[in-house]
């Protein structure tokens, strides 16, 4: 068999995987959604509304247990063309984190139980499956890390990763269009660094959850919530995606080495920074940082008066304005520790300057903030008949 025979029978191998890992969650999630709102309106699996809280019924909160399973199913069947023995480590963290987000969505387990486990995984993680950060690429002047500052610096980011990622689970589609979008360019970065396992897994995530967004924005019959068990998840996949992303590096070039850690910041700007905000908010407030309450930049947009929708958007649009800044300063040559600043500035001015605007506006200046609502609502009402056209064929489809 001669290269090019060899050649041509690997890369449709290779398209075979990412039509599997693609398309197989794109075709069981849809599937699984009805049976599950099912079984938890029959077992009181349920989000009760309450005034914190944005819906006005209960709503299933199964939608995690249809993404992992999806997720597994699908790792099942590409296992057969490509080895994925080095998952197992993963997987079974996976699971175990799965059923504490479960009974969390169940039972409201304490932070602090939570805190905890999501600790013993980050830990087991980095000790057993090698997952860590080991090298910060020369940012500020920082290389090879010690064992101890190693593990420090990847607890810290993994809890940070982790938990903005379930804070950002607050609004319809938030959660399931910015891990569609991480895990998009997640799987464009592996792909071109040949890092196929994890390019395999950014495809599953980008399909399972391009196909569970419809039924938790737009459906009404079927409408379901990721809840913890799916959003604790879908953080722990971005924090791995980034530590893959920082080790691969490694033998690559200086100039891949000088851009992994700053796009890799950009890739999470929006819920990072958001989360960071929230919690020094109610630290200065003398309130616990997990005390849930309507701080976070899409609660302040919906209580503006936009829909979830638009305010799923808008904030997606913010968060590549900040991977704009990035890819400004990448282009220029300026160096890692530069483009990390900028990329920071970008995230805090983009970010964390709107949420203050509109907070010393709603507090200041009540007359103009009841005007601004009074516009957004009247956009609302425009795109209301398009919002129920969409509703109807989610619903009607099944």
């Amino acid at each position: 068999m001669n290269t090019i025979t060899l050649l041509c029978i690997t890369l449709k191998i290779s398209r075979l995987i990412a039509l599997l890992a693609f398309g197989i969650p794109l075709l069981l999630v849809p599937f699984a959604i009805p049976y599950l709102v099912l079984t938890a309106q029959k077992r009181h699996m349920t989000d009760k509304s309450d005034s914190r809280k944005l819906q006005s019924r209960p709503i299933p909160v199964l939608g995690g247990t249809a993404i992992v399973l999806a997720i597994c199913s699908t790792l099942l069947i590409v296992s057969l063309f490509i080895d994925l023995s080095n998952l197992f480590p993963v997987m079974c963290v996976v699971v175990v984190l799965y059923i504490v987000g479960l009974i969390d969505d169940m039972l409201n387990l304490n932070y602090r139980f939570k805190f905890y486990v999501q600790i013993c995984i980050i830990a087991l993680l980095y000790f057993i499956g090698g997952y860590g950060i080991h090298n910060l690429k020369g940012l500020f002047g920082i290389y090879e890390l010690s064992p101890v500052l190693s593990f420090a610096v990847t607890l810290f980011m993994g809890l940070a990763v982790v938990n903005a990622i379930n804070f950002a689970d607050g609004i319809d589609g938030l959660a399931a269009a910015l891990g569609c979008y991480v895990s998009l360019m997640c799987g464009i970065w592996c792909l071109r660094h040949h890092e196929l396992t994890f390019s395999v897994i950014s495809l599953i995530y980008t399909g399972s959850l391009l196909a569970f967004f419809p039924y938790n924005v737009f459906s009404q019959k079927y409408k379901i919530y990721m809840g913890d068990s799916g959003s604790l998840v879908l953080g722990l996949y971005v924090f791995l995606a980034m530590c893959v992303m920082l080790t691969q590096s490694a033998g690559h070039s200086s100039h891949i080495q000088s851009y992994n850690f700053s796009f890799i910041l950009c890739l999470v700007a929006l819920p990072l920074f958001d989360m960071v905000r929230v919690v020094v908010g109610r630290l200065l407030r003398r309130h616990s940082p997990f005390k849930p309450d309507r701080s976070h930049l899409h609660h302040l947009l919906v209580d503006l008066g936009l829909s979830h929708i638009s305010t799923t958007l808008l904030l997606l649009v913010l968060n590549s304005l900040v991977m704009l800044v990035w890819i400004a300063t990448a282009n220029i040559g300026l160096s890692i520790t530069a483009q990390a600043v900028a990329s920071l500035c970008g995230a805090f001015f983009l970010i964390c300057f709107p949420a203050r605007y509109i907070v010393r506006l709603r507090d200041r200046h009540p007359e103009r903030y009841r005007r601004l609502s009074q516009h957004a609502q009247q956009a609302r009402q425009h795109t209301l008949p398009l919002y129920e056209r969409f509703c109807k064929i989610i619903d009607r489809h099944r």
